[in-house]
């Protein structure tokens, strides 16, 4: 064969999952990523769907900012301590995790500053944020490769 058929040749498409990753390898520079993302991501779903409610913007940066301090220390330890049960419940742990954190901190450090409106409110709103924030993030990370690999 030509070498122009081995190159017209596609290769097969591969479907990958993508568990954790980062933004940069600065440490700093990926938390604020995250950060941001967190930010805008959690507002466009509190405000789209209405699940929760905030006394005023900085209190709702404030409850981000605390979330995503603890999420990171949270998931750090998790995948060191129990990564084989991560990838056995295919990150459902890390949603358990982000699910007692938003808990923990609505019902016991924000009490009146930041209160989801209802009580299944919180669960809907961590399953959605998640998955948003999951294809977002694989988006922007693929994205942000491609830049580099140029």
């Amino acid at each position: 064969r030509s070498s122009r058929e081995k190159q017209n040749k596609k290769k097969p498409s591969i479907i990958t999952i993508e568990f954790g990753g980062v933004f940069h390898t600065n440490i700093i520079v990926n938390f604020l990523f995250q950060l941001v993302i967190n930010i805008t991501l959690a507002y466009c779903v509190i405000q789209f769907f209405h699940f929760a409610e905030f006394k005023d913007i900085y209190m709702y940066l404030l409850f981000i900012g605390v979330y995503t301090v603890i999420e990171n220390i949270v998931k750090t330890f998790i995948t060191i301590k129990f990564f084989k049960y991560i990838i056995q419940s295919m990150g459902f742990i890390l949603y358990l995790s982000y699910l007692g954190i938003f808990y923990v901190l609505d019902v016991y450090l924000f009490t009146n500053t930041f209160t989801f409106t209802h009580a299944y409110h919180i669960v809907a709103f961590v399953t959605i944020f998640v998955v948003f924030r999951y294809f977002i993030g694989t988006w922007i990370k693929r994205y942000l490769r491609s830049k580099v690999m140029r």
